[in-house]
Order: structure tokens, then C-alpha cells, then sequence
């Protein structure tokens, strides 16, 4: 846990339900998911639901857009972006209201960085996790018998 900054935090229910939707996209997929959340000063969250829509908000320009590639309601989205602006320092998107060349959205400087360094932290917390995962596995019962008794 090192800084005390960031805490890698799932529940086992969310593991398995989390397992068994990407089984029926890739049945091939890795035995452990780790999931990456940041927590600094035990608040302000930013975890891979933020991170996706940061990344959807840059690829589209759209709050709307994002919202509707992640599946999730405009209002949810817009959400998720007021709760992240108030736990930042600078604001990560600017909102322009509007239709067309008018409105839209767009990750600002902070933005941009904060997803860059998610997506690292990311990669380096996969991959220690890659590196314990074959002994973790050994606690643990295969999904399909784990709370058969």
C-alpha cells in the first residue's frame, strides 16, 4: 500500500460478476481481474468508469457521445464529470453547451495528464498482478464450484 494514496479495492461479488460478463464477451480470459481505484486522502475517487469516460469524452467530443458509447444515461455521465471536477484542483473537461460546432467537450491539460497517468498506473498494477496472480489463484475455488457446499 505504500503511500497510503491509492488502495486496489474489489469485492469478491463484483470479481465474480465481473468475471462471468467478460467471460461471455472472451472466454479466454485471465483467472484474476484486478481492478484499479484511486483514492487520495480516503476521498476522491478515480477509478476505470472516470477513466473511460475521459477516454470516450477525447475520442468523441461529446459528454452525450461518451455517454451513449459507455452505454450510461447523459445525466450519469454529466454526474460522474461534476463529481470528478469538484475533487480536482484544475477542471479534467470543459462542457460547452449547445448542438454542433457550439457544444461538445473537451479534456483540458489536467485531463489529458490525469488519464495518462491512470492508464499507467494501470499497466503497472496488471502486471504486478499478472506476476502474484498463479499463487493467489491457489486460495481460491474455480468459479464455477466457489459457494457450492
Amino acid at each position: 500500500m505504500g503511500s497510503g494514496l491509492f488502495y486496489d479495492r474489489i469485492s469478491p461479488m463484483a470479481l465474480h460478476m465481473t468475471l462471468r460478463r467478460a467471460r461471455k464477451c472472451s472466454p479466454s480470459i485471465s483467472k484474476l481481474a484486478v481492478a484499479t481505484r484511486v483514492y487520495v486522502q480516503g476521498l476522491h475517487r478515480f477509478g476505470p468508469g472516470k477513466a473511460d469516460l475521459l477516454h470516450w469524452i477525447e475520442q468523441t467530443g461529446s459528454l452525450a457521445e461518451a455517454a451513449r458509447k459507455m452505454e450510461m444515461s447523459y445525466m450519469r455521465a454529466w454526474r460522474l464529470v461534476r463529481e470528478l471536477q469538484a475533487s480536482l484542483r484544475t477542471p479534467a473537461v470543459v462542457l460547452a453547451r449547445g448542438r454542433g460546432e457550439s457544444g461538445g467537450a473537451q479534456l483540458t491539460v489536467t485531463g489529458r495528464e490525469l488519464l495518462a497517468h491512470y492508464r499507467e498506473l494501470k499497466k503497472e498494477v496488471q502486471a504486478c498482478a499478472k506476476e502474484h496472480g498463479a499463487w493467489m489463484e491457489d486460495y481460491f475455488l474455480p468459479v464455477e464450484s466457489a459457494g457450492k457446499e
